[in-house]
């Protein structure tokens, strides 16, 4: 969602991308309120195999959700091999930094409840 916002008021941005962008911000500002009012229940009701579950479907989700936002065909688009695009992707300071702007509302949120903990959460780029 924070990409999203950014978007959505960026002069930068194509014309038809913006009000799509806002759209999206407001409906995910539903979805979202939802969805932390009900970890919060789950996780405090939750026992020793419950947090376990929540934690590494969060560093899965967070994994997929970091890993599938460039469609690796935007590299070949412009003449890079996809392999060799994600590696540059990955080693360059601005991308990592991006990546961990993307998360830096979500991210304290679920560290809270103890769900930040593993290397899966390293490789999201989204914790330092």
């Amino acid at each position: 969602m924070t990409f999203q916002r950014a978007a959505m008021d960026d002069e930068r941005v194509q014309p038809i991308v913006r009000p799509i962008s806002r759209i999206h911000v407001v409906e995910e500002a539903r979805h979202v309120r939802y969805a932390r009012e009900e970890l919060v229940r789950s996780m405090a009701g939750a026992g020793r195999a419950r947090r376990s579950a929540h934690r590494l479907v969060a560093a899965v989700g967070a994994t997929a959700a970091m890993e599938y936002m460039i469609d690796p065909e935007v590299y070949r688009s412009v003449g890079i091999p996809p392999r060799a695009g994600r590696e540059l992707a990955l080693a360059n300071p601005h991308h990592r930094d991006t990546r961990f702007w993307m998360g830096e509302k979500i991210v304290p949120f679920l560290a809270e409840l103890g769900l930040v903990t593993g290397p899966l959460w390293r490789q999201t780029g989204l914790v330092r």
